[in-house]
């Protein structure tokens, strides 16, 4: 789940594809058991109890499926998962797309 600041009001018929196109900017991650997503300079992911601004993550189109997300740590770096093993990449390759859906 995607969690920003409330700037802006989505309404419930946008397209989930449209999402970071339209608002821009950070946001945090917040896991279903309210940890933020946080990630590491040395390229691995962990959580914590709060989020701090360095912590925030810049959601943007994804360069080679424009239907899909990239998401963008503070570091330059790239979440990506796979096989349920969460980590970051140096750049978003085609298995590294997101889907921002709004809650």
């Amino acid at each position: 789940m995607i969690r920003r600041p409330p700037r802006s009001t989505l309404s419930s018929s946008s397209a989930a594809s449209d999402v970071y196109k339209r608002q821009g900017g950070k946001y945090s991650l917040q896991t279903q058991d309210g940890t933020y997503l946080r990630a590491d300079p040395k390229l691995f992911v962990n959580t914590a109890s709060s989020c701090q601004d360095w912590e925030m993550w810049y959601v943007e189109a994804h360069p080679t499926i424009p239907t899909k997300a990239a998401i963008r740590s503070h570091h330059g770096t790239f979440l990506r998962a796979d096989g349920g093993t969460v980590d970051l990449a140096v750049r978003p390759l085609e298995w590294e797309a997101w889907e921002v859906i709004p809650v």
